[in-house]
């Protein structure tokens, strides 16, 4: 009992010391308590008085640690509002800059699409240009090669450039005349009113060669009116028109392949 009540006696001290510390009281009361027959209760009351103080610095400890958090808290949230505000901010600019980009690459799509559709433009005007010049170039050398080279007579037979006067043949059959610089019309009763013409193949004009060379399509100019070749056939001796022929047509020309009617005829039917 001795050892314990001496323990507590320290303890009681300490706590003394200690409150004095915090109280200020004088080594005298410290000293003047120890001697105290009634230690207990001073303990007692000391340790009440320090359990107090030690429970309002914890308190006071806590808040302050609470607050400390709560600043720590405001502090980090922000700066988590400050960077999503950064964040936010980036995200629009760089949606401004694409939304400008996009802008100026349609802009500058436009403009090379409106040059294009220039220098389009251009080129087909020079192009229609050219065609027209050249096409009017090719006509007026046309017509003046047609006004210089075929002179088409009024009256006579002609024939790419050979030209013969119209003379009048009256026999059935036969030879007409050779080596004469005309053409004759078949006169007779039967062919008259046929438009059916002789040329030899010994013209003296080279009208007989052209009748030969005749194409389907080609023009004849007879009397300046123009008749374009339709058919030719050809008629062997003994064979006469009037059996070949059902004289639907406008205009005929007959002409020999060689000097004479055997070697067999051309004749060529125009419209």
């Amino acid at each position: 009992m001795k050892k314990n009540k001496q323990a507590i006696i320290k303890m009681s001290l300490i706590g003394i010391v200690a409150s004095a510390l915090i109280g200020g009281a004088t080594a005298t009361q410290i000293y003047a308590s120890s001697n105290n027959p009634n230690l207990d209760t001073t303990l007692a009351y000391r340790d009440e008085h320090t359990d107090l103080l030690s429970a309002k610095k914890a308190q006071e400890h806590l808040a302050a640690t609470l607050q400390e958090k709560q600043k720590t808290k405001e502090a980090q949230a922000l700066k988590q509002q400050a960077a999503e505000q950064a964040a936010q901010q980036a995200a629009q600019q760089a949606e401004q800059q694409a939304a400008q980009q996009a802008e100026q690459q349609a802009a500058e799509q436009a403009a090379q699409q409106a040059a294009q559709q220039v220098a389009q433009q251009v080129e087909q005007q020079a192009t229609q240009q050219t065609a027209q010049a050249a096409e009017t170039t090719q006509t007026a050398t046309a017509t003046a090669q047609t006004a210089t080279q075929e002179q088409i007579p009024s009256s006579g037979l002609y024939i790419d450039g050979i030209s013969a006067q119209i003379g009048s043949y009256n026999v059935d059959g036969g030879q007409v005349p050779t080596y004469t610089p005309l053409a004759y019309h078949w006169n007779t009763p039967q062919m008259a009113s046929h438009n059916y013409y002789l040329v030899d193949n010994s013209n003296t004009t080279g009208l007989g060669q052209k009748v030969l060379a005749l194409q389907i399509g080609d023009p004849v100019y007879l009397n300046g009116q123009v008749y374009h070749v339709t058919a030719s056939l050809t008629v062997y001796p003994n064979q006469y028109a009037s059996e070949l022929f059902d004289f639907s047509h406008k205009m005929y020309i007959q002409t020999c392949y060689g000097a004479y009617a055997s070697d067999g005829m051309r004749a060529v039917m125009l419209d």
